[in-house]
């Protein structure tokens, strides 16, 4: 197998990521096999992931179908558990170039995850928040480290209902 060594052109291990999700299937088989994959030409590259860094699951309202009325959601959150490897995987009947293993710490059903939209007022990164979703509209999007905790906290109060 061929593994990549993740590094960061933005700095050390450290940083905080949103995992963008757009098809439903690809969700559901993220959160069962603890596996974000990327297509080739992701841009950023998910070259910049290294292992530690601390993402979450964003599933778009397309990929929520009739259930994602609401908007987009978090759906789980955790840490990159692997460096990337450079082995086409399937998700869903998609083939992808790279992977990389997730370990989940906090994860709910499609369907039941935090709502994104009313987090928006409260995320440096985004601007203008009028026309948030142009900030979120990769695969691979690096969060500030204060508003991921942010996001983390607001999942797990989220969670804890």
């Amino acid at each position: 197998m061929d593994r990549a060594r993740s590094t960061s052109r933005y700095g050390t291990p450290g940083q905080c990521w949103l995992l963008v999700v757009a098809h439903p299937d690809a969700a559901e088989w993220i959160v069962e096999n603890r596996r974000m994959a990327f297509r080739a030409g992701t841009n950023p590259s998910p070259k910049h992931l290294a292992v530690d860094d601390r993402c979450a699951v964003y599933v778009t309202t397309r990929a929520l179908g009739p259930i994602g009325r609401e908007g987009p959601q978090i759906l789980a959150h955790g840490r990159v558990s692997s460096d990337l490897h450079n082995v086409e995987i399937e998700v869903a009947g998609m083939k992808f170039a790279t992977w990389c293993e997730l370990d989940l710490t906090e994860v709910l059903p499609l369907g039941a995850g935090l709502p994104f939209r009313p987090l928006v007022p409260q995320l440096s990164w985004i601007k203008p928040r009028s026309r948030w979703n142009l900030s979120i509209m990769r695969t691979l999007v690096r969060v500030p480290e204060q508003d991921f905790d942010y996001i983390q906290a607001e999942f797990s109060r989220h969670a804890s209902r």
